[in-house]
């Protein structure tokens, strides 16, 4: 109950609020690095045997604040390249156009101005302070069957090139905990990412990279305390994310996932090793439709988790920004 109250209002904070006008960035995609990060799916999500199901939520939240503003080069007109061919903007729309104006621009004439900047020398660095949740609960938390939830505060130094990829490294906090309370633990260390965009202005698809390495304090893992008669020793860990998602020629199809997410302990202790508690990785890869409803498949665990599951997910995903 405590984490199902966490998550709504952090589902409130992290909703975003409508602007009466689009940015420039909006309207060009020229921020795709945040894009798509907010996620929500309500489905129902059982085991491959069918004697562990549940319906569920799985949720995946950020919140970026940054400190300065970046610059966009090529926002100014004189980075425009004129086109060949191309719309006839009338005077209201150059002049709306220059003070971040889009909304009456039809589609076409969005594309072939965006056709006509100069994107080659897009370049812009920033530091942000980026506040995130990331697990899922279940209606019956006995039964969840991906029990890791994660709040994390990192500051990072972000850098755009080219229109193409983002890369950028901080430090950061997270504090562990499963769905019940009965095992916590809190992480801090390094972090560097990187994301490579398959197309020029297409936020939805591409891969995305991370790496971190960190110091855990276990003081409230029952898990490995148990484990380890009550020492609460700090430890180290790697962990490690990759993402791919990218479209394909099928209409109903709106986009394909795929993602991978594994733990190190190096240097474990035997009993640690010998529990399998040293390690922990979970693929997965999901098929989302036109009007939000998805079917994916996990194989894997995460901390905390009690066994290795073959995961089915079936139901209803929303992303916003």
């Amino acid at each position: 109950m405590k984490l199902a109250v966490i998550a709504y209002l952090l589902v409130c904070f992290f909703l975003p609020v409508q602007a009466s006008t689009p940015s420039f960035e909006e309207t060009f995609g020229l921020d795709l690095f945040d894009k798509g990060k907010n996620k929500v799916r309500l489905g129902m999500f059982s085991n491959e045997s069918g004697d562990t199901s549940s319906w569920s939520i799985d949720f995946k939240l950020n919140k970026d604040i940054g400190i300065g503003q970046p610059s966009y080069p090529n926002k100014d007109k004189d980075q425009f390249i004129l086109p060949t061919t191309g719309p006839v903007f009338t005077m209201d729309e150059l002049l709306a156009i220059g003070q971040n104006d889009y909304s009456d621009l039809s589609d076409i004439q969005k594309e072939r101005l965006f056709a006509a900047i100069d994107h080659s020398v897009d370049d812009y660095s920033v530091f942000h302070i980026n506040l995130s949740a990331e697990g899922l609960l279940a209606l019956d938390k006995e039964k969840n069957l991906k029990d890791f939830t994660q709040f994390r505060a990192q500051g990072t130094y972000k850098k755009w090139r080219d229109n193409q990829y983002t890369y950028g490294g901080g430090i950061f906090a997270t504090y562990e905990t499963d769905q019940s309370n009965d095992n916590a633990q809190i992480a801090y260390g390094v972090s560097v990412n990187a994301q490579f965009y398959f197309h020029q202005g297409k936020a939805n698809e591409y891969v995305f990279l991370k790496l971190d390495y960190a110091q855990v304090d276990p003081t409230d893992n029952t898990q490995r305390l148990a484990i380890l008669n009550g020492d609460k020793s700090t430890f180290h860990r790697w962990e490690m994310d990759a993402t791919v998602q990218f479209q394909i020629s099928v209409q109903e199809i709106d986009k394909v996932e795929l993602s991978y997410r594994y733990f190190y302990e190096p240097g474990a202790p035997t009993e640690v090793a010998a529990a399998g508690m040293n390690n922990f990785a979970l693929f997965t890869a999901g098929i989302f439709f036109q009007k939000g409803w998805f079917i994916a498949f996990s194989d894997g665990e995460l901390p905390f988790s009690v066994q290795k599951e073959q995961i089915v997910e079936l139901g209803w995903s929303h992303s916003f920004n």
